[in-house]
């Protein structure tokens, strides 16, 4: 089955092969583009869709955003990556339970 990009973005936990994922947060959120995560302040879930589209330049706008609302001056994505603890689109999950 794998994870999809909106549950993916949303997902607040795993539980082995299961996402727990923000029902709530995922259907007010989860159609909007990496910039429009960003303009809601919404930076992991932005995070999480640069990452599931491996989109170099979308992380890259994530950082900047990141490091200008918040004063912090990380360097690369795989220190924000690090900051949000999201390092890769799991490939295993096999269901998703919504909370």
């Amino acid at each position: 089955m794998g994870i999809s990009r909106q549950d993916f973005c949303f997902a607040v936990g795993y539980n082995g092969e299961q996402a727990i994922v923000d029902k709530r947060a995922r259907n007010r959120y989860g159609k909007m583009s990496v910039a429009d995560l960003l303009k809601e302040g919404l930076f992991k879930p932005a995070l999480c869709a640069a990452l599931y589209d491996n989109d170099d330049a979308a992380m890259e706008l994530v950082l900047k955003t990141f490091n200008e609302n918040s004063g912090s001056s990380l360097r690369s994505a795989e220190d924000l990556k690090k900051v949000f603890g999201v390092f890769i689109v799991p490939t295993e999950i096999r269901s998703v339970k919504t909370v």
